[in-house]
């Protein structure tokens, strides 16, 4: 009996000390925050737990099974929490690919006004940067209430070079053999077969940015994370 309750003495004073995770990897970005962390674990496919410690803004994943892995009082260290992998979710409305949320506008707008449209619902017109990218684009495409027109997307003749306007890398096209055809014609866009039925396939083309079409908006997906509960145990 004795015994017993110094044992939960001791667990509770381990766990009003804070508890760290017995783990090696230490991610190399030092601006971590916890959603990136938890998006870091969930866009591993060997993660099963992040961790994290917001004094510095560090984070750490682990691969092992979640009943492997300890966790152990540190006095004088700083404190990580622990969040189990979940999958990516997308608010109502929007279409969960990989790890972003699309939407599309229900309105024909141009490509300046579409830039606009995406920025005010806290996204950006969407980066096509692998053929999984593409061929998920144009599912979106053949479901559009009109064939004739455009799928406005977030690329910018820019400075001499075409890339996306939020940034991330110019590292895939798609471009019709007679594209990009260049002078004015500096925004992107992916045309409906019907919209150039002559073409015979579907493709990039570049545009004029007052030239209409749909908007195709993107932003990452939500992180459903759950935080574990420390348990902690004393090192031997």
């Amino acid at each position: 009996m004795g015994i017993v309750g110094i044992k939960s003495i001791e667990m509770h004073e381990f766990k009003q000390l804070g508890c760290r995770a017995n783990i090696d990897w230490t991610d190399s970005v030092k601006t971590r925050t916890r959603v990136s962390c938890s998006r870091l674990c969930a866009e591993n496919t060997s993660c099963s737990v992040a961790h994290y410690q917001e004094s510095e803004s560090l984070c750490k994943i682990d691969d092992r099974p979640l009943e492997d892995i300890v966790e152990y009082a540190d006095i004088n260290g700083p404190v990580w929490n622990s969040y189990s992998k979940r999958l990516p979710v997308c608010e109502d409305g929007w279409i969960l690919n990989g790890t972003s949320c699309y939407i599309v506008s229900t309105e024909i707008l141009t490509w300046t006004m579409c830039e606009s449209h995406c920025l005010g619902r806290s996204a950006y017109l969407a980066t096509i940067r692998s053929e999984e990218e593409m061929d998920f684009a144009l599912s979106v495409l053949n479901n559009l209430p009109r064939n004739d027109t455009y799928l406005h997307i977030g690329g910018k003749f820019e400075n001499g070079a075409w890339t996306w306007t939020n940034g991330e890398p110019w590292d895939y096209t798609r471009w019709h053999p007679l594209e990009p055809s260049g002078g004015d014609e500096i925004c992107l866009g992916i045309f409906h077969l019907q919209a150039l039925p002559a073409w015979g396939r579907y493709d990039w083309n570049d545009l004029l940015c007052w030239a209409n079409g749909y908007c195709f908006c993107e932003k990452s997906s939500l992180w459903n994370d759950v935080l574990l509960t420390p348990s902690c145990r004393p090192v031997n």
